[in-house]
């Protein structure tokens, strides 16, 4: 008995630390009660209180319904429920919802900003190392990255702007390295027309990403092993402009002086 007693007590004891929705009695006006009700649902959110934080926003919805701007943040905030659970997909269609309902609401950059980091939150976390065999396994970092831009170009001085930027640079590092552990699959199994179509992807669509250098490199490899000197020329004296590592250039160049090749920059 003194057990049910006790769990009794806990849980009351914990519900009591929840934050309560409230219209304070009439001491504030709608617009600034409204506003400290939706503080109280932010705080449940980060506290990881989705239910509470559900009966406040429900509460403000029928309390506040001329509020404009605090019925706006309502919605936004049942998308922030969502994306807090990791349930992005569903963030995603709510967050969108309301982008199309409230196209003028000075909400939508954060909308959009959420959207973002939901399809980069959605990217696998093992992809990086264990890069997936199909195209169709790509769209979450494709997503992302397209929302990213998206957000960047057309929010350039939001305040998350810093942050989107970085993880805009992580999905064209992933990209990259999708590309790359794809070409070195060809590479390895001496598929090289396989592999320098997916280094040739890399150089040219991720020209930033820390594998450039190795896929110019190994593309060198790739062309002399198809004795197509023209283009093992070309990536080797791109590889001398862009990286003037004397000892790589030197092993490229023993490797086309070993085929008895002459004219090599």
């Amino acid at each position: 008995m003194l057990k049910y007693i006790f769990i009794l007590f806990i849980g009351l004891f914990l519900y009591s630390c929840f934050p309560h929705p409230t219209d304070y009695n009439g001491k504030y006006p709608p617009k600034v009660a409204a506003q400290k009700n939706i503080d109280l649902a932010i705080k449940a959110i980060e506290k990881d209180y989705y239910e509470e934080a559900s009966v406040i926003l429900d509460f403000i919805k029928t309390h506040y319904p001329y509020e404009i701007e605090a019925q706006e943040h309502v919605k936004v905030l049942y998308g922030d429920i969502l994306f807090k659970q990791g349930k992005y997909i569903d963030a995603i269609s709510v967050y969108q919802t309301f982008i199309k309902l409230h196209p003028g609401s000075k909400f939508v950059p954060y909308a959009q900003f959420k959207i973002a980091k939901a399809y980069y939150n959605d990217i696998p976390s093992d992809f990086i190392l264990f890069p997936p065999p199909y195209e169709r396994d790509r769209e979450s970092i494709v997503y992302a990255q397209k929302a990213l831009l998206y957000y960047i170009g057309n929010y350039p001085n939001a305040e998350n702007i810093k942050e989107a930027q970085k993880m805009l640079q992580k999905t064209r590092d992933y990209l990259a390295h999708y590309q790359y552990y794809v070409g070195n699959f060809y590479f390895k199994r001496e598929k090289y027309r396989g592999a320098v179509r997916r280094y040739y992807k890399v150089i040219t669509e991720h020209p930033d990403s820390s594998y450039v250098k190795e896929a110019i490199y190994k593309s060198v490899i790739s062309y002399i092993k198809l004795k197509d000197k023209k283009n093992a020329d070309k990536y080797l004296k791109l590889f001398s402009q862009k990286y003037h590592d004397s000892e790589a250039i030197k092993k490229l160049k023993e490797k086309l002086l070993a085929l008895k090749w002459q004219n090599l920059p």
